[in-house]
């Protein structure tokens, strides 16, 4: 039976009146009533509901097949068609079905391997806005690679370098233009729907045949200084500076990339491997590296670069966890490290068909300080 307050009341009262009939009663009976009502408030308080179980987000991600191989695969690690860039041999990778966790915006790069930012202020400031941002223009992406780059000199507080990637034998990219994808397109870069980390030091140290972590560090940028060599010398650093800076991982080498998709992103999104609390992930806890992933050459032209895909058997380990940020708006950006952060774009099963466009770029943070941002804007124009 439920009892109203005002039951109760009416009760303390009329037995504090019947026992004295005095104002001493009168006292108790208020008392008396006091007592009751804050009982019955206690027995109303709503029960706090049982704690829900966290959303997931239900996708799928393409993985390395775990029979095959380390190294480069022989029916030849990556495949090219009318697209720009490149995709990793189709024959030698499968779809898993992954739980995706949505990524809190608290998340750190430091602890968790990456972190959620905003540029819209910056893209604001180059001119991009959703309505413009046309990115098979070059313009543009010139303008959105000088807002990532201001963003990140501002963020670090120290000078930044504009890594080679493929984009520069691939599409004839410059230094300062952002490598840009649209699943839209015919002719720029798909979504890369592979789950792999772009450098994996000592998967490359093993690949090329050097030693340990340096190893791998020093054939990339050896491999790079073709095309790398006047970005650096430009800005008074040498090929020594290059290994010294990547090397030291502070934080090293970073990608950056942005949603560039008007409204919501839906499909498409980039997936991560996460890392636990103690900071680590089932990737970078695995005691030999290919029984979770393996490197391979990813050679375009003359640029000989690598790239180490994650195996399918890392999303059957318990520590194994897997997120996305949902929703993502225009501007809103990842930050990630480049050589320690498993990420891939997935397909999410409860979504529709839709176009994502994005730009990336991937950066040395140096250990100088940064220069003034009107300096920075003259020489990237």
């Amino acid at each position: 039976m439920v009892l109203s307050w005002r039951f109760l009341m009416a009760q303390s009262l009329r037995l504090g009146s019947a026992s004295l009939g005095s104002l001493g009663g009168m006292l108790r009976a208020f008392s008396s009533a006091f007592v009751l009502v804050i009982a019955w408030a206690s027995l109303q308080k709503p029960q706090k509901p049982q704690k829900l179980q966290k959303l997931r987000i239900p996708a799928v991600a393409t993985f390395l097949q775990d029979d095959v191989p380390f190294g480069d695969l022989q029916s030849g690690s990556i495949r090219q068609g009318q697209r720009l860039g490149f995709a990793v041999n189709p024959d030698s990778l499968t779809q898993v079905d992954v739980m995706l966790e949505p990524i809190s915006s608290n998340v750190t790069l430091k602890s968790d391997g990456m972190e959620v930012v905003n540029l819209a202020d910056f893209l604001k400031e180059n001119g991009v806005h959703p309505e413009n941002a046309a990115v098979d223009s070059h313009e543009i992406r010139m303008a959105v690679g000088r807002a990532m780059l201001s963003f990140l000199e501002q963020r670090f507080g120290r000078e930044v370098i504009h890594l080679v990637d493929t984009s520069r034998v691939s599409g004839g990219a410059i230094y300062g233009e952002a490598t840009v994808r649209d699943t839209g397109s015919e002719k720029l870069r798909n979504a890369h729907h592979v789950i792999h980390v772009d450098k994996e030091w000592t998967g490359i140290s093993r690949l090329t045949g050097e030693n340990g972590t340096k190893g791998g560090v020093r054939a990339t940028v050896h491999a790079q200084w073709p095309l790398a060599e006047k970005d650096f010398t430009d800005r008074g650093y040498g090929f020594e500076d290059y290994v010294r800076m990547v090397y030291a991982q502070d934080p090293g080498m970073l990608n950056l990339w942005v949603s560039l998709t008007p409204g919501e992103l839906k499909q498409h999104p980039m997936g991560f491997l996460l890392n636990s609390a103690k900071g680590q992930s089932a990737f970078s806890s695995a005691q030999d590296l290919n029984d979770v992933a393996s490197t391979m050459h990813s050679q375009i032209k003359t640029f000989n670069d690598t790239i180490t895909v994650l195996r399918e058997g890392i999303t059957s380990k318990e520590t194994a966890r897997w997120g996305m940020v949902p929703k993502m708006t225009f501007g809103q950006a990842l930050l990630f490290y480049a050589d320690r952060t498993p990420h891939g774009a997935v397909w999410l099963k409860e979504e529709p068909a839709s176009q994502r466009i994005s730009a990336e770029i991937r950066v040395l943070v140096t250990d100088r300080t940064t220069a003034p941002r009107d300096d920075l804007r003259m020489i990237l124009e």
